[in-house]
């Protein structure tokens, strides 16, 4: 299991690559303007005014990431190229993403926990609107499981059915859902036969 493997993680990683590329790319074309202004500009240092003294430095620079970027529009522009709170929201996208990463490290660990203590995982799943990770381990493991995690391991959802060949463990931080069924006017919880363990309170 790697953090890529968390479809949060994943579209918030989408987002955030969408948003820096249009940043890096606005910065950029302001570059190649500058460049442009001076190849087809001729001045004479003497009596070189302050746009083209600006547009010859900013022509020099170079960026990579975001970072450069609003240091550049600092610097050249007072801060006025991203009105639309881009900065705003690459920090939040940022913050966001380290977040959601360190919590799925917890759930990694735990995942991996398990599996060091000799327990067979069949299946992985990973909810596609949270981190929440389901793991599908056989039957015959479920009364060494229960005893090898009987602090962390919450069971009061769980209905055994020896009919089936495997059981399951949610490791989450919340309560399984609920969705709304228009066609009735009421909400159901999600189906949720199984063991919870909340990575939070694991180690």
């Amino acid at each position: 299991m790697k953090l890529d493997d968390f479809y949060q993680i994943q579209d918030v990683k989408s987002r955030l690559s969408e948003l820096e590329n249009q940043i890096v790319a606005t910065m950029q074309g302001n570059i190649d303007e500058a460049k442009e202004f001076v190849e087809n500009n001729e001045f004479d240092p003497e009596y070189e005014d302050s746009e083209e003294s600006t547009a010859k430095a900013l022509a020099k620079e170079t960026i990579t990431d975001p970072e450069d970027v609003f240091g550049l529009d600092s610097t050249y522009y007072d801060g006025q190229t991203f009105i639309l709170g881009e900065e705003d929201k690459y920090v939040e996208l940022k913050e966001e993403l380290e977040s959601l990463e360190d919590d799925a490290e917890k759930i990694i660990g735990i995942y991996n926990h398990i599996v060091n203590m000799g327990y067979h995982v069949k299946e992985i799943d990973h909810s596609t609107k949270s981190l929440s990770t389901y793991l599908l381990l056989p039957i015959d493991e479920l009364n060494d499981f229960m005893k090898d995690y009987d602090g962390p391991a919450d069971d009061s959802e769980f209905e055994k059915d020896d009919s089936n060949e495997y059981f399951g463990v949610r490791i989450a931080d919340h309560s399984s859902g609920t969705h709304f069924i228009k066609s009735v006017g009421m909400s159901v919880s999600y189906p949720n036969n199984y063991i919870n363990i909340d990575f939070h309170d694991f180690f």
